[in-house]
């Protein structure tokens, strides 16, 4: 059945026919303007069964909240002290002359807790069935996944206009072999601050003048302890970055967005570049979590000077 709306939020009348026990997924008929999208997205511009990619935060809400996940606010619990940190500037006075100082300085507020979810991070699949149509997919799911398939159809419909349901009897339409286009890992070799930069310059854009500073202080601290590379996150996972130790097993994830805290990983990076957006910030994966707060250049230091 083909879905032509901007979103939907209820599955059932479009799962007639589909049983209870049998998995289903969605599919985009692609197009040649679709095509151009998915090039645009960060698919190969010669088309290739079996490439995945998480859909770019940017596309719309749903897209963002698949990528970013989102927040549940707590206002029936009493207000907690939080902080954001920002660059503070200001003006010295030494006799007739005047300088200009800043730095990163932290502003304690009152909010209502809130807990981070877990971004589903429902990745679209590139696909030619057997009869030679070629589509775009999302993963399969099950009825009592109702949410995260409501949130998959979404993403197709936000980005593509259209989606069909398909009976997970049609294997040949799910991939059996994964290319994930998540990361664009940098040539080996030192990568300072002035070389990283151009690489996060549209992430970095996003931010206030007076965020900027902070994020640009995070990234150029891990990497001045020259990591042998630095994988960029694409589409998706753009705003994140990996840089990688991989004689001591350590992998740093940092992200503009996330969880506000800095993840160390001790998997190796070729079994983290084949993981999903939601396995990769799952808890059970990341062997330490550094909040963003005083004292977390110095626990950088002791992880990568140990």
């Amino acid at each position: 059945m083909i879905i032509q709306k901007t979103r939907i939020r209820n599955l059932e009348r479009y799962l007639k026919g589909v049983p209870g026990d049998e998995q289903f997924t969605f599919a985009s008929r692609v197009t040649p303007e679709i095509e151009q999208k998915l090039s645009r997205m960060g698919f190969s511009e010669e088309w290739t069964d079996g490439e995945s990619l998480l859909p770019p935060a940017s596309a719309g809400p749903s897209c963002r909240k698949n990528a970013e996940g989102w927040l549940i606010v707590h206002r029936d619990q009493p207000k907690e002290t939080a902080y954001r940190e920002f660059l503070w500037s200001w003006t010295e006075y030494h006799g007739p002359y005047e300088y200009e100082e800043s730095r990163i300085v932290e502003q304690p507020y009152q909010r209502y807790p809130r807990t981070q979810v877990t971004p589903p991070a429902i990745e679209i699949a590139t696909s030619t069935t057997d009869s030679g149509r070629v589509v775009v997919l999302s993963r399969s799911f099950s009825r009592v996944e109702e949410q995260d398939a409501i949130l998959g159809v979404n993403v197709l419909l936000e980005l593509f206009g259209e989606a069909e349901v398909l009976h997970a009897d049609l294997s040949s339409v799910i991939p059996q072999e994964v290319q994930r286009l998540n990361w664009e890992v940098l040539p080996s070799g030192e990568h300072p601050w002035s070389h990283l930069q151009p690489a996060v310059k549209d992430v970095l854009d996003q931010q206030g003048e007076r965020k900027r500073p902070v994020f640009e202080n995070r990234w150029s601290t891990i990497a001045s302890y020259k990591p042998d590379f630095t994988a960029v996150g694409r589409a998706g996972f753009s705003g994140y970055l990996i840089f990688g130790f991989p004689d001591r097993d350590l992998y740093i994830l940092e992200s503009a967005y996330y969880g506000n805290a800095t993840y160390v990983l001790d998997r190796n990076w070729e079994t983290l570049s084949t993981l999903t957006k939601a396995e990769l910030l799952h808890n059970s994966l990341h062997r330490e979590r550094i909040v963003h707060r005083d004292g977390w250049a110095r626990c950088i230091d002791e992880i990568l000077t140990e």
